[in-house]
């Protein structure tokens, strides 16, 4: 799809995202009965398609892109996009909302991911050590967040041990290898 590579380049980000917008505008189910969209879509699903929801995804993470939080938003609550629902609640200054939803959701289940969320919107390092525990200790992401805690405060030596664990676990984040060897140098 052009349009995904597009969303990319400053200069076409805005061709990208009204591409997009027309797919997703031309599939619901109010649009589906126009001669013209019928016409339009007669060979769209013979070259297989992604699904609905990731089409639309696409085009809330390109309205993130350009600020346009609050559009993208209601797609993401659309579509019980939790992480990016939070992110967005989070972009717009609202953590108290996304420290809700992230209770709501660790009453059905808890998951390593949401409590690293809710160490992201409330800055408690226990959610952090939380997510260790229930992961038994493989989850990059929360070694990641105490680095970066740790690195932003410049507490080099305990930033360290939780990027090298973080790198351990899933050595392809470039940021922490940066951040590790700005680190070991100091």
């Amino acid at each position: 799809m052009r349009s995904l590579l597009e969303r990319e380049s400053r200069r076409r980000v805005e061709r990208s995202m009204t591409q997009i917008n027309e797919l997703v505008d031309c599939v619901r189910e109010s649009q589906l009965t126009s001669l013209q969209t019928i016409q339009r879509s007669k060979h769209f699903y013979s070259v297989l398609p992604n699904p609905f929801w990731i089409t639309e995804r696409h085009l809330a993470n390109i309205l993130v892109s350009l600020g346009v939080n609050k559009s993208a938003l209601d797609i993401y609550l659309r579509l019980n996009l939790w992480d990016d629902v939070i992110d967005c609640y989070q972009r717009i200054g609202r953590r108290d909302k996304a420290e809700a939803i992230i209770r709501d959701q660790l009453k059905d289940e808890e998951t390593p991911l949401l409590y690293c969320l809710l160490g992201d919107t409330t800055d408690n390092l226990e959610y952090y050590e939380k997510a260790l525990q229930l992961s038994e200790d493989k989850y990059p992401r929360a070694h990641k967040a105490l680095g970066n805690h740790y690195f932003k405060l410049k507490e080099y030596p305990e930033c360290i041990p939780h990027f090298k664990r973080s790198v351990q676990l899933n050595s392809m984040q470039t940021d922490v290898w940066f951040r590790l060897a700005f680190a070991a140098m100091i």
